[in-house]
């Protein structure tokens, strides 16, 4: 056991030369490094639309700068015998008539019954979407109903050259 200690001595301090990988030094020291976040701002929105089948643009690109859309999730309230059909997240050019998308992801709604006297519907979807400078995203719910729904977008903004 006493032949032990200075190799295991020697194996600690060896061991504390190595610099921890994926950590930062100086003044960032102890925060994680991700190579995923080299230029990247975190990025997310909730809308209320108080009427279904209203696509509504919720942020336009900067310059220099692209969109990337990660998760959606979405809630949806209708009076009863009503129902929400979809949602859909889509880029849009803004400098075309309202309607005229580019791309849409749509994702399906889930009934989960009545609530306050309300039919309620929800959606949540990974997925990966991207929108470039000057484009903007839309989000809509659609269907029979005349209520309203939350959605909601995140991801990050990448600095683009």
């Amino acid at each position: 056991m006493l032949r032990c200690r200075p190799f295991l001595l020697s194996i600690v301090c060896l061991w504390s030369l190595v610099p921890a990988a994926g950590f930062a030094d100086g003044p960032e020291a102890g925060r994680r490094r991700d190579a995923s976040e080299e230029g990247q701002q975190p990025f997310q929105r909730t809308v209320h639309v108080s009427s279904l089948n209203s696509p509504t643009a919720v942020f336009t690109v900067p310059r220099r700068k692209r969109l990337v859309i990660e998760f959606f999730s979405a809630e949806a309230f209708v009076p009863p015998g009503e129902t929400v059909s979809r949602f859909f997240i889509s880029t849009q050019n803004p400098a075309l008539p309202p309607g005229n998308v580019d791309f849409t992801h749509y994702v399906g709604p889930s009934s989960h019954g009545p609530s306050f006297g309300q039919e309620v519907f929800l959606a949540s979807q990974s997925l990966r979407m991207y929108v470039k400078a000057g484009d903007e995203l839309v989000l809509s719910a659609t269907g029979d109903g005349t209520g309203g729904a939350f959605l909601s977008v995140s991801g990050y903004l990448l600095d683009v050259r």
